[in-house]
């Protein structure tokens, strides 16, 4: 999988499992799929917030929900894998109805960006991503895409 960047659950990842890798495997003859990875595991120490700035209020929603609408918007998206904190309490509680097939989300967050992402990258490929796709991070507290990711505009 290649991974360029847009910006430099304890109970979500058992609560629906996920699809077989034979459900979502490309093979190498189809055009590369393009999926978006969120970094999600960030306590917010440096905001000064009371509750991780990823879940700080924007417009009346928590900066992640304006991230994923962007995401999920985007037609060029096959799939949006969202990894936070095993300690993460917020999450299924402000997004109660994100996951479903193409919206996934997994407890899986390290003592550091770098490692959140590695590790969203080894659930992606057990839901099906291969080398031949695109993994698109971004981060969750970044609510701002302009254009739609994967394309032109």
């Amino acid at each position: 999988m290649t991974a360029p960047t847009a910006s430099s659950p304890a109970s979500a990842s058992a609560a629906r499992p996920a699809p077989s890798a034979a459900a979502l495997a490309a093979p190498a003859t189809t055009p590369a799929r393009c999926f978006a990875l969120v970094p999600c595991a960030g306590v917010g120490d440096r905001a000064g917030t009371v509750v991780p700035k990823q879940y700080t209020q924007l417009a009346g929603r928590p900066l992640v929900c304006h991230t994923l609408q962007a995401l999920r918007d985007a037609p060029a998206i096959t799939a949006t894998l969202v990894v936070i904190s095993k300690h993460d309490d917020h999450f299924e509680r402000l997004l109660p109805a994100f996951e479903h097939d193409r919206h996934w989300v997994v407890a899986a967050g390290g003592a550091t960006r770098a490692q959140t992402v590695a590790n969203g990258l080894v659930a992606l490929r057990e839901r099906g991503a291969t080398d031949h796709d695109w993994v698109l991070v971004h981060d969750a507290a970044r609510a701002v895409c302009c254009g739609r990711p994967g394309s032109s505009g």
